[in-house]
């Protein structure tokens, strides 16, 4: 097996091309990756939306941009004027490690499922559909066992939002200067059959829109379903609420969780960037099984709130159809609840 410390000036890449949230989690790991190489610039290789992230001072020393197949040529080329001495694949695409391979980066290292292994050096079985530990444990035993060394336990994840950002978001919310209680609320999601209903959401925003708390509305795309009826049945609300839906970029939303005192979501993008903000979050998990449960991608801090559907799949029922009756059973008063709970004691 390679050896993490054979090269200490090169820079080492943290590949994590997937979603937003896999991203963030995954950065918990770069503290480990420095601890391996303290004397590496750490580049991380991930979507293009990611960058302003990570462009302040502080996590990685560098970004790559990868968007698909078609910026091959583009990855190559940057690869091969980096010359990393290692590349850390916590997202099995195999576009990038056959790149990774072809420049000829000496040690390769990620997850093997059978298939997805051709270009690796140091590999380890492909287990996270079991779910039996969170996502960021995954990422740290990858380092741990093909290292051969004991690491740091995972603590939070480790991003710094662009500080022109920051200027950008009081532009568009001069509120944040006001001293009152912030609930950021976004029901989006990636999949519309994976969502808590907006007609949820609703009584929850006028159930939580009183004492000059101000609801905060998140989420893309700006003609999403879900927010243009939340759209529609905020315009009547008596209480405080701004409409950022659709005009955030993820540094300018990551600044923004850093005023709120609490968000509340699907497990999603948002979640995952609130808790690494340090902004409570309250997550809805209407899928419960080890894969995507909570237990796997629950937000990775230590105010974390989780409210879990609690239903049973009917025999007859698809894994489509019973996740979106999974989602519509979390009924509002329990995360109405849960959610002035967190409020009332600041965790």
């Amino acid at each position: 097996m390679a050896g993490a410390g054979d090269v200490l000036v090169k820079p080492v890449v943290v590949s994590r091309p997937d979603r937003v949230g896999d991203v963030i989690i995954t950065s918990a790991c770069i503290p480990l990756v420095r601890e391996l190489y303290p004397d590496a610039p750490v580049m991380l290789l991930a979507c293009s939306i990611m960058e302003d992230v990570f462009s302040g001072e502080g996590s990685v020393d560098g970004f790559i941009a990868y968007n698909g197949i078609a910026d091959r040529m583009e990855l190559t080329r940057r690869i091969s004027e980096l010359n990393p001495a290692a590349i850390y694949h916590f997202h099995p695409d195999v576009e990038i490690q056959q790149v990774a391979a072809e420049v000829g980066i000496p040690l390769r290292v990620g997850f093997s499922d059978g298939v997805q292994a051709s270009g690796l050096t140091d590999a380890l079985p492909y287990l996270k559909s079991e779910g039996t530990m969170h996502e960021a444990q995954y990422c740290r035993q990858l380092l741990c066992e093909t290292s051969g060394k004991t690491l740091n336990e995972i603590q939070t994840a480790s991003i710094s939002p662009d500080p022109a950002a920051h200027d950008r978001l009081k532009q568009k919310a001069p509120w944040l200067e006001h001293d009152e209680v912030r609930i950021a609320i976004n029901p989006t999601a990636a999949r519309l059959a994976l969502r808590w209903p907006p007609e949820h959401f609703a009584v929850l925003i006028y159930a939580l829109a009183q004492d000059g708390t101000r609801i905060v509305l998140i989420g893309h795309p700006e003609n999403d379903p879900a927010l243009i009826y939340l759209r529609e049945k905020m315009a009547g609300l008596g209480g405080v609420w701004s409409d950022l839906s659709g005009q955030l970029d993820l540094a300018e939303s990551a600044w923004l969780l850093s005023y709120c005192n609490l968000h509340i979501s699907r497990d999603t993008g948002t979640s995952h960037l609130a808790a690494a903000m340090g902004c409570p979050t309250l997550t809805i998990f209407g899928r419960r099984e080890p894969e995507y449960g909570p237990l796997r991608w629950r937000p990775l801090d230590t105010q974390g709130h989780v409210i879990k559907a609690e239903t049973n799949k009917r025999w007859w029922e698809t894994r489509r159809q019973f996740w979106k009756r999974s989602f519509r059973s979390i009924e509002s008063d329990r995360v109405i609840h849960k959610a002035q709970e967190i409020l009332k004691t600041g965790r």
